[in-house]
């Protein structure tokens, strides 16, 4: 804030989608980065491979595994944690021949968010230093509510025995 820099926020399933870009074939039209979410449920979004990079086509998703290979309908390069791997065998049941590469795979590293925050930076489409925050795709299990009681660490003495105390600051 204090340099008043440009900032921009990169998605982590951009980053994805960027990382598997670089192994993506010809065959491969549609990448998709995907992440368990928990729940019975994954993180992904589709991209389009086009001639200069990607092209975003959905929003980023939360839903069931079969819900998004239900939206693929060609070659797609699966990219992410195991999660992936099993969109890649829904996908083979229905006749299709996706690939997959894991997370250890891909090289996502910080030159990947730095371009492609660079490419928004010379485009003009910055955030607002005061009003970026995460984008959440489910809201959060516990809130904060201003008012309500919040338990101490007297409270807790159960949990945190007079003798777990000591042992722990003995290790």
């Amino acid at each position: 804030m204090a340099s008043n820099c440009a900032l921009v926020g990169i998605p982590s399933l951009d980053c994805l989608a960027l990382a598997a870009l670089e192994h993506a074939g010809d065959g491969e039209g549609l990448v998709c980065p995907v992440v368990d979410a928990r729940r019975g449920e994954v993180y992904a979004a589709l991209y389009a491979v086009v001639d200069d990079g990607l092209q975003k086509l959905t929003d980023d998703l939360v839903v069931k595994l079969e819900s998004l290979t239900a939206r693929i309908d060609r070659g797609v390069l699966l990219a992410g944690d195991s999660k992936a791997s099993e969109a890649m065998e829904l996908l083979s049941r229905r006749g299709l021949d996706p690939r997959y590469l894991s997370s250890e795979e891909l090289e996502t590293c910080g030159a990947l968010v730095a371009a492609a925050g660079a490419e928004r930076v010379a485009r003009g489409d910055v955030d607002e230093v005061r009003t970026l925050q995460p984008i959440y795709l489910r809201p959060a299990e516990a809130i904060f509510a201003p008012g309500e009681s919040v338990a101490t660490a007297d409270s807790k003495e159960g949990v945190w025995s007079a003798e777990r105390k000591i042992s722990s600051r003995n290790t």
